[in-house]
């Protein structure tokens, strides 16, 4: 059964505020066809500049890592670390690029 849209708007003002914008937005970065919320020309253009910013910092991510990757195997001292050590150490030194995409996004 359908909601009607005054129940479907009930529903929402019964959430709470975080509740309610997490819904907003993930409508907006979805581009959901719900009928209660109704997204102009920059609230796309903000989305278009969110979804840019998450597949810049993905591939630039992935690019450091690889690099990371080659740089711990090129040093002779990293080859007695573990696995996981090297993963821990690849992960600080990508730290302040995951700090400048959360505070960028």
């Amino acid at each position: 059964a359908k909601l009607t849209s005054t129940k479907k708007f009930e529903l929402f003002e019964s959430k709470s505020l975080f509740e309610q914008a997490r819904q907003i937005s993930t409508a907006c970065l979805l581009k959901s066809d719900d009928s209660l919320f109704d997204f102009d020309v920059q609230d796309n253009a903000k989305r278009d500049d969110v979804v840019k910013s998450i597949v810049s910092g993905g591939i630039l991510t992935s690019v450091l890592t690889v690099i990371d990757i080659k740089g711990l195997n090129f040093i002779k001292a990293s080859r007695k670390y573990s696995i996981l050590q090297k993963l821990l150490l690849i992960q600080v030194i990508n730290l302040p690029f995951y700090y400048y995409f959360y505070i960028a996004a």
